[in-house]
């Protein structure tokens, strides 16, 4: 804009100038140490009001956003987890041991409410009304009622084919599947596990799906065959 002026002088360019000192009215938060000695595992979630954390002896820490206060502790599943995730809702964890066994519990009281295994586990995820929890395992996926724990229904993946990651649209009625090695992605009536659309996406390797907020559009990722992020209507 200076150079600007020097060589046209404009009334505009004051325009320009106030709009260039506009600053965002963004500051730094309130800062702690995600993983203190002896903790790992953190899962945040979506709303950022809760997050959780576990100890190394195995106790499971629900705190608060963003005053890091802890609402309350229960003793996990077990002292070998090395991962949680929260449900979109924050009333449901999921801990991993390995990728061999999840449990997911209650965080109100800590009561287990379902255990899948044994392994290998590629992948899980919540609905976003977090009444539902799936699994892909062993070229299967799993869908489960997060009230009961009971398993509602289950459907084969074409031959040879994993899961990576598995995505909700956000009406919970569909779900996207990312392979692990594919040259598409699907997409399945969760209620049914019935295919309505394999998207040809190309070849990827551990490809990643996420849908828009109004679930329109699909984002497909995958690396290292195919660094590239496609948008499918």
């Amino acid at each position: 804009l200076a150079k600007a002026a020097r060589l046209h002088t404009d009334e505009r360019l004051r325009d320009e100038a106030i709009a260039a000192m506009a600053l965002p009215d963004v500051r730094l938060g309130p800062t702690w140490h995600a993983w203190p000695p002896g903790h790992y595992g953190l899962a945040i979630v979506a709303q950022y009001r809760l997050y959780a954390r576990v100890s190394d002896k195995g106790v499971v820490s629900i705190r608060s956003v963003p005053d890091d206060r802890e609402i309350h502790s229960f003793v996990g599943p077990s002292t070998k987890v090395n991962g949680v995730s929260l449900s979109p809702d924050g009333r449901y964890l999921v801990a991993s041991d390995n990728g061999s066994t999840l449990w997911v519990c209650r965080v109100a009281d800590g009561e287990e409410v379902m255990r899948v295994e044994p392994n290998p586990i590629g992948s899980w995820n919540f609905s976003p009304d977090s009444r539902q929890f799936v699994v892909g395992k062993q070229g299967w996926i799993l869908r489960f009622d997060l009230t009961t724990g009971r398993e509602l229904n289950r459907w084969q993946l074409p031959q040879n084919m994993h899961a990576n990651i598995l995505a909700f649209h956000p009406d919970n009625s569909k779900l996207a599947v990312g392979y692990v090695r594919s040259n598409v992605a699907s997409v399945y009536d969760a209620a049914t596990g019935a295919l309505l659309t394999d998207l040809p996406v190309g070849a990827m390797t551990n490809s990643h799906a996420a849908w828009d907020p109004d679930g329109r559009r699909l984002a497909v990722s995958g690396s290292p065959v195919n660094p590239v992020i496609q948008i499918w209507d």
